[in-house]
């Protein structure tokens, strides 16, 4: 039993229900047999390079979005990876094995699993062929990923759903199948994948004034610049009201003002319950980077945002601690954790997650936990 039972699944959508508490993975890119456990609304993943940081940033998409078929698409295209044939997911199998099987599974606040397992196979189906074969049927084999999702609740009600995603060579086809009549916005939790490569782009502002919205924007902007009042788009450019004669470019405020208002506007928009961040220091001046863990950690609380985040930096690190250490940021200290990844004597990938208290005796005493 996992505490006390939650409503029905007809009054309580995922998006509403708790964040995701413990998270295990098997068998997805280079991570065998994983599991984080204690997770807070904002956890920060540390580890060196190549140990699976970004992996568990796209577990996480893949869980939280489990109806998607296209979501293993999505994930391959990000690493820009172009896929056009079932072998190109093998490097979402470990060891590149597409017998193996990946299963990615949560406990949302103790109270409610959501499974995942993803497999590759090759199917025998029946096409019609050329002349050559005096119109005759001539079996061909096609290959698929199947998607079986389960979505269970403490008290015991359970939803399942089954998507494939077949290869027929010019084209892929997607089946998918309910089989306990599962509504998927009940099982989607909306999600914000924000990348190095994700670029500054004004129009994302602008659809945000278009739904009016940009005051959201402003509010989380205004604990960086406590100036700013208005926010404009013209062309390819946005613009901020800092009370000047003009509106200034957002562009002559700095590469930390600049990515954080692409991640809280692409948030915004999706109305995101979970935020992924990989490398959140990239490109941003170490004096920055206060700005955007400032921005998030509010964003979290206000708007019950969960947050993963990626980073190999110790600036990232000590300018948490910092923050955390101001009288305005106390109440994040007990929801928020760092988790260092490290790869043991037999390669598997471990994990140590450090609460504020032991991550914040680490860093004053020099003790490194990256």
């Amino acid at each position: 039993m996992y505490g006390a039972p939650l409503p029905h699944y007809t009054e309580l959508t995922m998006a509403e229900r708790q964040r995701f508490d413990r998270l295990t993975i098997s068998g997805f890119r280079g991570l065998e047999d994983l599991e984080l456990s204690g997770l807070g609304e904002v956890n920060i993943l540390l580890g060196a390079n190549d140990v699976g940081k970004t992996s568990i940033l796209e577990a996480v998409f893949l869980i939280a979005n489990p109806a998607e078929p296209r979501g293993p698409i999505r994930v391959q295209n990000a690493r820009e990876f172009p896929v056009q044939k079932i072998d190109d997911f093998a490097s979402v199998f470990f060891d590149l094995n597409l017998d193996r099987t990946v299963v990615i599974e949560v406990v949302s606040g103790g109270d409610e699993r959501r499974r995942i397992v993803v497999s590759a196979s090759d199917i025998e189906s029946p096409i019609s062929v050329d002349e050559k074969s005096n119109g005759k049927f001539q079996a061909s084999k096609k290959q698929e990923l199947e998607f079986n999702v389960e979505v269970q609740s403490n008290h015991g009600d359970k939803r399942s759903f089954r998507t494939k995603l077949t290869d027929n060579g010019d084209k892929w086809a997607i089946d998918r199948k309910s089989l306990d009549d599962v509504v998927i916005e009940e099982i989607t939790v909306p999600t914000s994948l924000f990348l190095p490569s994700s670029e500054y782009k004004a129009k994302r502002i602008g659809e945000l004034i278009v739904d009016k919205r940009d005051q959201l924007l402003i509010d989380y902007l205004q604990h960086i610049n406590s100036r700013v009042t208005k926010v404009a788009v013209l062309g390819e450019i946005a613009y901020l009201d800092i009370g000047l004669a003009k509106m200034m470019p957002l562009n002559m405020f700095g590469s930390g003002m600049i990515r954080t208002a692409m991640i809280l506007a692409e948030c915004i928009l999706k109305d995101a319950k979970i935020l992924l961040i990989d490398e959140i220091e990239q490109g941003l001046h170490y004096q920055a980077i206060s700005f955007l863990l400032e921005a998030i950690l509010k964003l979290s609380k206000e708007q019950d945002v969960q947050i993963f985040a990626t980073t190999h930096s110790i600036e990232v690190i000590e300018t948490l601690q910092q923050v955390l250490g101001k009288r305005d940021f106390a109440e994040h200290r007990e929801t928020t954790k760092c988790i260092t990844l490290q790869r043991d004597k037999d390669r598997l990938v471990r994990a140590y997650r450090y609460d504020y208290q032991q991550f914040d005796h680490c860093i004053e005493h020099g003790i490194e936990i990256r």
